[in-house]
């Protein structure tokens, strides 16, 4: 029931034609431009062009492989509600995986959270205020940098069932990083 769409930073065709071989089921309408300017300015474009396609826009990070479907069946179903929500994944460091809404989202809210830092899940949820609900997913371990590879590979192993890719990926990490088995 999600309908896929790649948010690419480049602007030009052939990053594009990059990602459509790779997805062979993905077609052209599924790219999406990021547009200028930094994280927030750019997700706030994205969430835009979802809203403008779709009921609901979620926005998800591409770094952290615990996620299950389970998860996304959470935020897709808190989503579809007919009154405006909004949904957030935070992260183990104090980011977050995931940012969902059925609605347009302050422009402020976007750009107020101070990224990279332990403080972007709180400071977009302060952004947010409370005057629409607010769905918390479970808190997942995502991989910004090298040492954050153990963490991930625990929460990996602690995944019951474990996709197949998931398991791959494990693999990899187990077989190319000095990680306890």
């Amino acid at each position: 029931g999600l309908e896929l769409h790649l948010a690419l930073a480049e602007a030009d065709a052939d990053a594009a034609g990059f990602w459509l071989t790779r997805y062979p089921g993905l077609d052209a309408d599924a790219i999406l431009a990021q547009g200028e300017g930094g994280l927030g300015e750019r997700m706030a474009c994205v969430h835009a062009a979802l809203l403008e396609r779709h009921a609901a826009g979620i926005l998800l990070g591409a770094d952290a492989p615990q996620l299950t479907p389970a998860d996304l069946a959470e935020a897709q179903a808190w989503l579809a509600a007919a009154t405006p929500r909004i949904c957030l994944g935070p992260a183990t460091d104090g980011g977050f995986w995931l940012i969902g809404a059925n609605l347009a989202l302050p422009f402020a809210a976007w750009t107020a959270p101070r990224y990279s830092t332990t403080h972007a899940a709180d400071d977009l949820r302060q952004a947010l205020g409370d005057a629409v609900p607010l769905q918390t997913l479970r808190s997942l371990t995502d991989v910004d940098e090298a040492a954050d590879l153990r963490g991930c590979a625990q929460a990996l192993h602690a995944l019951h069932p474990i996709l197949p890719a998931q398991s791959r990926l494990l693999s990899w990490m187990h077989e190319k990083l000095p990680l306890p088995a």
